[in-house]
């Protein structure tokens, strides 16, 4: 069996690493560790982390092996200091407040469509945001975003539900938002919150978009209602099991 690939940068990714990763200024993060963690900056960790998934890193410890051998010149462009080891990144990272990852993502698209970055695909009259749900299982249930399932065969675990939004009216269809799902609720009922936050940030301002896409999961009169107190368009499907 061949063994992978090690994760490694070419020239296209460090210069689109170099000019974009400001956008998200990563330093303005809300550091949520004591003031002893004074050797790593939160701009350090998080530059370092997001190189790692650039460069297809699929864990921690590949990241720290990845910054571990990059050169001078590489470390000077990416703001790199050194090594960066899994266990600090780790810390970090689920101490994190998902809000102030969001806001960097925000940031982004925001100097994203400053800069003119987002035009409409050909066919396309206006901006359109697919709304979509993810989950991830995990062993932590005992989170503000972990929803505790109690399988009769096998060991309590948690999911970990998200709601992607998606620009497909752009090139790439970009990732404008990723909305992690309170415990307590499920998709249709954080719906109206995602699309506020939507509205709020894009909308108003830039008119992004004016028509957002739903799957099954968050068909109802009331999203749609909400939707449309917005003056946004949707397009929601519907499954055999929802015939009223």
């Amino acid at each position: 069996m061949r063994p992978e690939p090690l994760p490694r940068l070419n020239r296209r990714m460090i210069g689109a690493l170099m000019a974009r990763l400001p956008d998200a200024a990563l330093s303005a993060v809300a550091d949520p560790r004591s003031a002893s963690y004074t050797r790593w900056r939160i701009g350090d960790v998080l530059r370092s982390v997001v190189v790692g998934i650039a460069a297809g890193c699929r864990s921690l410890a590949d990241t720290e092996a990845l910054t571990a051998r990059l050169s001078v010149p590489v470390r000077r462009a990416l703001g790199i200091v050194r090594r960066l080891p899994d266990t600090t990144a780790r810390t970090l990272l689920v101490a994190l407040d998902p809000t102030e990852l969001r806001k960097a993502l925000n940031r982004t698209i925001i100097a994203a469509i400053r800069r003119k970055a987002l035009p409409l695909l050909p066919g396309y009259r206006f901006g359109v945001v697919a709304i979509d749900g993810k989950v991830t299982a995990s062993r932590d249930w005992d989170s503000p975003f972990a929803q505790r399932q109690r399988p009769s065969s096998s060991e309590p675990y948690g999911l970990v539900r998200t709601q992607t939004c998606s620009l497909i009216s752009s090139p790439g269809a970009p990732c404008i938002d990723a909305v992690p799902i309170p415990a307590e609720t499920n998709e249709d009922g954080n719906l109206p919150a995602v699309i506020d936050h939507l509205v709020d940030t894009f909308a108003k301002t830039f008119d992004l978009f004016r028509l957002v896409i739903l799957d099954a999961g968050t068909t109802s009169k009331a999203n749609a209602e909400h939707i449309r107190s917005h003056s946004l368009h949707y397009a929601m499907r519907l499954n055999d099991n929802q015939p009223t």
